[in-house]
């Protein structure tokens, strides 16, 4: 997320109807998208979020992002943040804490948090606190995912995940880091993910199956049975992140959708590609449908 003032308290409700224009994005930003300010949702410095919506009195489902860069660094967002504002949904970028800050699980922690926190402030952005879809790229997709089987069932459950490259298994990144011929994305991957994890798998191998989706899903050792979670998994044909962290997944998450785009990418370039992003977009509709006008 690309930071900007962060509103606290009486601060955040003013800043609720103040207007500011962050920089940067890799969409061409709807000039009637609205950056409507970043506000804390937690004490930590990182515990974050931008939000962004177009003039209206609807009530608005909402999309909540989760940037990727291997749990070390940001990736700016806020171009296709204001993108699906424009398409109608409230839009939330949330930061959380990097590997160099926390270990897992403080990660799903924060987009707990998050979570709780749009839907606390539901009223002051009209947005919809039962209508909230999950976007996680990559390092992202794989917070996104987990945190939303960890809460299926639940009363903090989303209604549904958006997943670009994600690394659902980390424990499957570490392998593919270490062996020969991995690329340096790969390698890098395998070091971050021991970063987050805090050991090696053999020496904490818990930590690592909890940091794996598919272990919280119906078909998961944790919780099986549970309710499933309507996921959209895409992946390139050619991804530093393979399909195969996916496939692994909705072989436990029965309403998971896989799809393999051709060619060789990673993460939000797949929103580039033709068809993508409506795509996305239906999905979205099909999940949490369209405003509705309280007008």
């Amino acid at each position: 997320m690309r930071r900007g003032t962060v509103w606290t308290g009486l601060c955040g409700i003013v800043a609720a109807v103040c207007l500011a224009v962050p920089q940067g994005g890799r969409a061409d930003a709807a000039p009637d998208a609205v950056f409507k300010g970043t506000y804390s949702y937690g004490t930590q410095k990182r515990q974050t979020v931008g939000a962004y919506r177009t003039a209206g009195t609807d009530v608005r489902p909402v999309v909540m992002i989760l940037h990727g860069g291997y749990w070390a660094r940001d990736s700016d967002w806020s171009g296709w943040a204001r993108k699906l504002a424009a398409r109608g949904f409230v839009v939330f970028d949330v930061d959380y804490r990097l590997n160099t800050d926390a270990r897992w699980h403080a990660q799903r922690t924060d987009a707990l948090a998050a979570l709780r926190w749009i839907r606390t402030q539901a009223v002051r952005f009209r947005a919809d606190p039962r209508r909230i879809v999950l976007l996680g790229s990559s390092a992202g997709g794989q917070i996104a995912a987990n945190t939303a089987e960890y809460t299926a069932g639940t009363a903090e459950r989303p209604a549904g995940v958006i997943a670009l490259s994600p690394v659902a298994d980390p424990h499957l990144a570490w392998r593919d880091g270490g062996r020969s011929g991995a690329s340096a994305a790969q390698r890098r991957l395998r070091r971050e993910a021991q970063k987050l994890a805090g050991c090696a798998p053999a020496k904490c191998r818990a930590v690592w199956d909890d940091m794996a989706a598919r272990t919280w899903a119906p078909g998961g050792t944790e919780r099986p049975g549970r309710p499933g979670m309507p996921m959209l998994l895409m992946h390139f044909a050619h991804d530093f992140v393979p399909v195969a962290h996916s496939r692994g997944l909705a072989k436990a998450e029965p309403r998971a959708t896989v799809s393999v785009l051709p060619g060789t990418g990673h993460g939000m370039k797949a929103l580039t590609r033709p068809g993508v992003e409506h795509r996305v977009v239906a999905w979205l509709m099909a999940r949490v449908g369209r405003p509705a006008d309280r007008a």
